[in-house]
């Protein structure tokens, strides 16, 4: 370790060998205050279980052992805060899918399951790294959601120091094997204090929260939006007959716009018909060209190949997550 004293009592530590798990420490002297930036890789052999209720003395324990702090749990899991955390989890994807082979079926299942717009994906499709990204466009917070290939960036070379540090680094290797990481940024204060639905950012009450904000997450992307979209969209043609709007805007487009959602379509199109020409125009009639109902699907198989319904990979991401949470991995 460097340190480098400050005038106000703080030292920064710069570690100039690599400790797996510890990426930097500032001690402030006067007060008596470590602030640690670090990962689950502290856990070494057992990395994968990432910190939770299960393996928060075991964290704080093997920071101890690498001699530069002696910290307390117990004092670290009552007084301790966090400043920011990643949720992350395991998704094994067993003998169905398998992340090597199947890769593109994997990362289109995940594509299609996209129906807020508002979030953006960037695919990541290299020998050393398969993944996805989902980043949101909001400006007040950071919103984003990772799935990569665990396997294939723990064997990246940046990785080496972690597995000198591990007593059996090819027994986790080997757990690794078709796992699909999926993980979620808790930047902020008020971020990890929404997602996590607690009042302070005090370890013990973080690492306790029954909240599952990698889910929520997730549930932004893939579920559809208010009911009102349309209504914001089309506020500027009161009164205005159906048959002028889908002139205008085209029915597939007005669908889209309404992310497929069924009962936000239905609104809409109450909303430009009469009682008696309603029926007509959703369910379709004896003379009618168009059913909008039927559209929906028919729009959504042609946009997304896959319904969300029958996303047999997504379903399984989702359900292992929330497998994940009952076992307290959540931070």
């Amino acid at each position: 370790m460097i340190e480098t004293s400050k005038s106000n009592g703080m030292h920064s530590h710069q570690i100039t060998n690599p400790i797996p798990g510890i990426k930097s420490i500032l001690v402030d002297h006067n007060n008596e205050l470590v602030k640690i930036q670090g990962s689950a890789k502290i856990l070494t052999d057992n990395y994968l279980q990432g910190i939770s209720l299960n393996t928060f003395e075991s964290w704080v324990d093997g920071i101890n052992q690498t001699g530069i702090l002696d910290l307390n749990p117990n004092h670290v899991y009552e007084h301790g805060v966090f400043h920011s955390l990643d949720t992350t989890h395991n998704v094994p994807m067993g003998t169905q899918w398998d992340i090597q082979r199947n890769w593109e079926l994997i990362q289109n299942s995940i594509l299609v399951s996209k129906q807020n717009p508002r979030f953006e994906p960037h695919i990541y499709n290299s020998k050393t790294n398969k993944g996805i990204e989902f980043r949101g466009g909001q400006k007040t917070s950071k919103n984003r959601l990772i799935f990569y290939g665990k396997e294939i960036e723990l064997n990246r070379p940046k990785n080496r120091d972690f597995f000198k540090a591990c007593a059996n680094p090819m027994n986790v290797l080997a757990q690794c094997s078709n796992l699909l990481r999926v993980e979620s940024n808790n930047t902020s204060h008020k971020d990890i204090k929404e997602r996590f639905g607690v009042q302070s950012l005090n370890v013990r009450e973080i690492l306790n929260s029954t909240q599952m904000p990698t889910l929520s997450m997730l549930d932004k992307i893939t579920i559809p939006g208010k009911p009102n979209q349309l209504s914001i969209l089309f506020e500027s043609h009161p009164g205005d007959d159906i048959k002028e709007i889908a002139m205008l805007y085209g029915f597939e487009n007005i669908i889209r716009t309404a992310n497929y959602h069924e009962p936000t379509i239905k609104a809409f199109v109450k909303m430009y018909t009469s009682d008696s020409m309603f029926r007509w125009w959703w369910y379709g009639g004896k003379d009618s060209t168009i059913s909008i109902r039927k559209l929906i699907h028919q729009t959504q198989q042609k946009d997304l190949g896959v319904s969300n319904q029958n996303n047999a990979i997504m379903h399984h991401i989702k359900q292992s997550i929330h497998d994940d949470y009952t076992c307290l991995k959540i931070a």
